[in-house]
């Protein structure tokens, strides 16, 4: 990643010359990644509540181990029985 003024230029191998290049502006990535965000978020509160349903004896740990893995915060989720 290489930020030039306004724009951000994205390369998925920066070591390939003929590597996939996006460029598009630092407000346009910000938005884009709090999407991803708020998506992995939800998905955590719908695993966390299968853990609940599925396997409530190990539905704090399963859906930790989960939240460690997406890089999330695991008290945004409500964990109950």
């Amino acid at each position: 990643m290489e930020r030039i003024g306004d724009t951000v230029r994205l390369t998925a191998d920066g070591e390939a010359d003929e590597s996939l290049l996006i460029e598009l502006p630092v407000a346009e990535l910000r938005r884009l990644l709090e999407g991803a965000e708020r998506h992995l978020t939800d998905f955590l509160h719908l695993a966390a509540a299968w853990t609940v349903r599925y396997v409530p004896d190990r539905a704090l740990e399963v859906s930790g181990a989960l939240a460690r893995t997406l890089d999330l915060s695991i008290s945004m989720v409500c964990i109950e029985p």
